[in-house]
């Protein structure tokens, strides 16, 4: 099984160090057995009747029936302690107190971070006492077969709905961090967040939650749902945190616990390396800026268990190329690959030229400077024209392999072809992967003349521009140590990817993928919140191609989607 290994911090931030903590519960602080707090809970088993707040607020959560209190248990995430709730009787009260106004309908953000036993039974991590009007967070199972994550109002009805798992689809038994934060009221002011992965909402109302109760840990008011499984933390503040802030906090409590995210499972070993391909983001920075940030931080915080060798983009970074606000915001979500030194190379679509016809590009020159390639430790590589890394290669080796990556310009001009025809001469011992916009169709074909979007029909001003046919014909088919080319750009319908295995000049197969997967062009009820990266994992001799949403939380397991090739048959 894959596991992340964790990244301590060092220096000793706390979730304090960010304004507006009125409530820190951690499992390894201020337990005792009593609710009057008088007796320390310290063995394997002791009962919790008192959990003192780390936050300096005293919002302590306390059970003063003896048999109702959950129970101590050490060691069980990264060596840390936990809360063990029987899912029978077992909950914690907060109180309500007039400064803790978690449910009231108050702007603010929460951290659970929590194991269920029993992910067959409708429970609830945090409830309020049940006036209309107050509010909840539970998860549960639902007819259609698809497991829930639900904020809910008793007398009021849900608030929102989030599935987190595909119909029919058996719920991991695996640590989950559950976030949420509401930034005012009514429809549009609520944002859930699974183990970092902001969740789309399948259903929302716009319900008042302006009831105020007593607050409890592990129950649903007096209807009860009472949760079964263990509990880590629990982190309030009273305010919205900032995409940077909530990747404060997600960092601080993985480096703590180290838990192991459930789409880990998605992957049964451990590849030699893998490539990530990240398909046209333009509509990102346009409908949903914040997700520039999302996607990218989980390729960061996943870069040790998937072993993470290069990113390549398919093109069409941004949605108007003349845009600076677009490119500043994809540009921030690369960083994160920045810090975190993972090599990758940008790529122009025709959405990211000032001016397509005129292939002038200022503003991505301006975003992805060369300076911002090379400046990575270890970087091997360069360009075809030295003051833009519109066109550009790097050498690296990962897995035993070595490898020449090369990005290539949408519709490429007549001398990049051949500049890329001379860089698999002078590196022909190395194996080939190209990423490039255009290139291949979502019906399995290259794209050549009557294709919607042939290069051609969009750069008429530059005849000698090649189309995805006339690049394998010149240059792709030729070369004998091309082994992969990935491309964007296109799709019909709901059909977002192609893929065609094709014999080159020399006794060689050559792969050839598409994959475009657009936010806001899915057609169904995740609609803007999923956005599909291709994963490219090689283990020996073989190619697993994954797809996976860091949005949504879950990949697509259909054929077209998830596949395995011989790398060189």
């Amino acid at each position: 099984m894959v596991k992340r290994v964790a990244v301590r911090r060092g220096t000793a931030w706390t979730p304090t160090d960010l304004g507006g903590c009125l409530l820190w519960l951690d499992a390894s602080y201020g337990l005792y057995q009593d609710a009057a707090g008088t007796t320390p809970a310290v063995l394997d088993t002791d009962p919790v009747g008192m959990w003192q707040d780390r936050s300096g607020n005293a919002h302590n959560a306390t059970q003063s029936t003896d048999n109702a209190r959950p129970a101590l248990k050490l060691t069980i995430v990264n060596g840390l302690p936990v809360l063990r709730f029987d899912g029978s009787d077992d909950c914690l009260t907060l109180g309500n107190p007039a400064t803790l106004q978690m449910f009231d309908g108050s702007i603010g953000t929460i951290f659970i971070l929590y194991l269920s036993s029993n992910n067959n039974k409708r429970q609830c991590l945090l409830g309020q006492e049940g006036t209309a009007g107050t509010m909840h967070i539970e998860f549960t199972t639902y007819t259609d077969g698809r497991h829930y994550r639900r904020i809910g109002a008793p007398g009021g009805g849900t608030i929102i709905d989030t599935h987190v798992t595909a119909v029919g689809a058996t719920p991991y038994n695996a640590w989950e961090l559950l976030a949420y934060s509401r930034s005012g009221t009514g429809i549009g002011t609520h944002m859930p967040w699974r183990n970092e992965n902001l969740l789309n909402i399948n259903n929302e109302n716009a319900i008042d939650i302006a009831g105020h109760g007593d607050k409890y840990i592990g129950r649903y008011s007096s209807e009860n749902y009472l949760f079964q499984g263990d509990i880590a933390t629990i982190i309030y503040y009273n305010r919205v945190l900032s995409v940077a802030e909530m990747n404060q906090v997600h960092d601080y409590l993985y480096a703590r616990y180290a838990y192991t995210l459930p789409e880990a499972y998605l992957w049964a070993s451990e590849p030699d390396l893998s490539i990530i391909w990240v398909p046209d983001t333009q509509a990102i920075p346009v409908r949903l800026p914040t997700h520039a940030q999302v996607i990218f931080q989980w390729l960061k915080r996943r870069q040790a268990n998937l072993k993470i060798a290069a990113v390549l983009s398919h093109g069409d970074m941004v949605g108007t190329g003349t845009t600076e606000a677009e490119w500043t915001n994809i540009g921030d979500g690369y960083t994160h690959l920045d810090t975190a030194g993972i090599p990758y190379l940008p790529c122009l679509g025709n959405h990211d030229y000032d001016d397509a016809g005129a292939r002038t590009t200022t503003h991505f020159d301006a975003e992805f400077p060369v300076s911002r390639l090379t400046a990575r430790s270890g970087w091997s590589g360069g360009f075809y024209d030295a003051g833009s890394a519109a066109n550009s290669y790097m050498l690296l080796t990962a897995g035993g392999v070595d490898y020449l990556l090369i990005s290539v310009e949408y519709g490429p001009r007549q001398a990049v072809v051949d500049w890329v025809n001379t860089l698999c001469t002078t590196y022909s011992t190395r194996d080939v992967i190209i990423a490039t916009h255009s290139f291949l169709e979502h019906d399995d074909t290259r794209t050549t003349t009557g294709d919607m979007y042939n290069p051609h029909t969009a750069m008429g001003a530059h005849p000698a521009c090649h189309d995805g046919e006339e690049f394998w014909q010149e240059c792709v088919k030729l070369q004998s140590n091309i082994v992969w080319v990935g491309s964007g750009h296109t799709f019909s319908g709901q059909d977002f990817v192609g893929y065609l295995a094709s014999a080159g000049d020399n006794a060689n197969t050559v792969h050839q993928h598409m994959v475009s997967h657009l936010i806001d062009y899915t057609g169904d009820s995740l609609g803007d919140n999923r956005y599909f990266f291709r994963i490219w994992e090689k283990t020996g001799n073989t190619i697993q191609c994954y797809t996976y949403s860091p949005i949504a939380g879950y990949g697509l397991v259909d054929a077209a989607n998830e596949f395995a090739v011989t790398y060189k048959p």
